[in-house]
């Protein structure tokens, strides 16, 4: 009997899409020559058939960038405002905020966000009395987003009688936004993530605004980990709301909450005081009442904001150890506080790009000298996990990757594969989703950035995102 002849190849499954002919960084001891991705996951570390084919043309592939630290809706939002970060002095400050005003219907207010005294050759703050001329309403909120001047018209129709907001007073400022514009701003800041390469955000909005829309969108354009604020612990505890609900695109991370300010602000709490003040910051709550708060936020995952070393010391004699608690930014730690964060399993959610003020007569010098902040080479090698996020100043990892590659000081220097890390598997970490994200392995979510070069080999300011893939789909480039 004559057999039959078969084609095998029609058995074969053709892959959604597949991405060769460059260098692949996986994070991982392996290697990779290619990515094939099928129905939004990464399916095998080689060429097979694809629907889809995407040649890098010697191009690098990495996963996905992680920012563990952002404002993510405040982002959308605030490109409605007057953006006052390529200021180079005070006066070209008030000459945005005149045009702006100049364009704005008498009686509404002007808004600017973004300014920073430390790039100006006057090295002071915006004044009231700069913004005298303005007579529309004018609140201007500094880079950090804990203080915001205000003119003479914004006091009077505030009804307040201080030219200076201070931490809560400004967040509140931000309370009186419509869905509708939370729901544009949502999208422009998600076409900005993917501009920067980013496809996952750990988002720390200030109301569950955001957290409400976000679900509602039932978006798949950007992963979304969003932590609440400690306001609202009682109401997650009612509903009995944990870190991890939800899907892979949106999910509830853990409780923020505010121990002390800023260093921009002179806010940041420490053991000594700021230059030629005689004030070392504030701190939120007393111990007693931390320890109340956290009780509370147990079992959920703590996001504690915490600067200073005062506000450090407070957060580790209060906290007990669990379940890849977090502290916020920790740019002042201590070398006698290091064991002690070691030994309560703390993660790091740190921010490479505040080295922009770190360098000698930069804004850290001004308010308590150099080489004291951000040691993240010397907490590394402690073995502290560490994980990146821009706090949206600015939001770009490509950004914080440059500054912390090329650190002023040797406590602050890592590698590009240990900055890389921190943005990508150690980002995936912090949200209980390694198992998902972070690293190009199989089975695991198919998100990528594709660099214009190796970071390893090229001076980073010069490489871009060319693309930007999320769940196997192309969103940018």
């Amino acid at each position: 009997m004559q057999g039959k002849t078969f084609s095998f190849h029609r058995y074969i499954q053709t892959m959604d899409l597949v991405i060769y002919n460059g260098t692949i960084l996986t994070m991982t001891q392996k290697s990779a020559k290619a990515v094939s991705v099928d129905n939004g996951r990464i399916r095998r570390l080689e060429k097979v058939q694809a629907a889809k084919e995407i040649d890098l043309e010697g191009k690098t592939l990495i996963p996905g960038f992680i920012d563990c630290h952002t404002h993510f809706m405040g982002m959308g939002l605030s490109l409605s405002k007057v953006d006052l970060s390529k200021a180079k002095s005070v006066q070209e400050a008030v000459n945005l905020l005149e045009e702006k005003a100049s364009k704005t219907e008498k009686g509404q207010w002007v808004r600017g966000f973004n300014w920073d005294e430390s790039f100006w050759p006057e090295k002071r703050w915006l004044t009231p009395e700069d913004c005298a001329g303005i007579e529309h309403p004018v609140c201007a909120v500094r880079v950090d987003g804990h203080m915001a001047v205000l003119n003479e018209a914004a006091q009077k129709e505030l009804g307040v009688k201080k030219g200076y907001l201070y931490e809560d007073e400004v967040f509140q400022m931000h309370s009186d936004i419509s869905e509708q514009d939370v729901e544009k701003a949502f999208v422009a800041s998600v076409q900005l993530a993917h501009q920067h390469g980013v496809t996952s955000v750990h988002d720390n909005p200030m109301d569950v605004q955001s957290f409400c829309v976000y679900q509602k969108m039932n978006q798949t354009q950007l992963r979304i980990y969003v932590n609440l604020p400690v306001s609202v612990v009682d109401a997650v505890n009612q509903i009995q709301l944990r870190t991890g609900f939800g899907n892979e695109w949106v999910k509830f991370g853990g409780i923020k909450i505010f121990t002390d300010g800023s260093i921009g602000a002179k806010t940041a709490a420490m053991s000594f005081n700021f230059k030629n003040e005689k004030n070392n910051g504030l701190l939120v709550y007393t111990d007693a009442e931390l320890k109340e708060i956290l009780r509370k936020a147990h079992p959920n995952q703590t996001v504690i904001h915490a600067i200073g070393d005062r506000a450090i010391q407070q957060v580790l004699n209060c906290s007990v150890p669990g379940e890849r608690n977090r502290i916020e930014h920790a740019e002042l730690v201590r070398d006698d506080q290091i064991p002690h964060i070691k030994s309560l399993g703390l993660i790091l959610s740190m921010q490479p790009n505040f080295l922009q003020w770190s360098y000698p007569d930069g804004l850290y010098d001004h308010r308590f000298g150099t080489g004291m902040d951000n040691r993240f080479s010397t907490l590394k090698k402690a073995g502290i996990p560490i994980v990146f996020g821009s706090d949206g100043m600015p939001f770009s990892p490509l950004y914080g990757i440059e500054q912390v590659v090329n650190a002023p000081f040797e406590e602050q220097k890592l590698s590009v594969m240990d900055a890389l890390l921190m943005y990508t598997k150690n980002g995936a970490y912090a949200s209980f989703e390694e198992d998902i994200k972070g690293t190009i392995e199989k089975g695991k979510l198919a998100d990528f950035v594709v660099l214009s070069g190796d970071p390893r080999e090229e001076d980073i300011s010069s490489i871009k995102v060319d693309m930007t893939i999320v769940g196997g789909k192309v969103v940018y480039g």
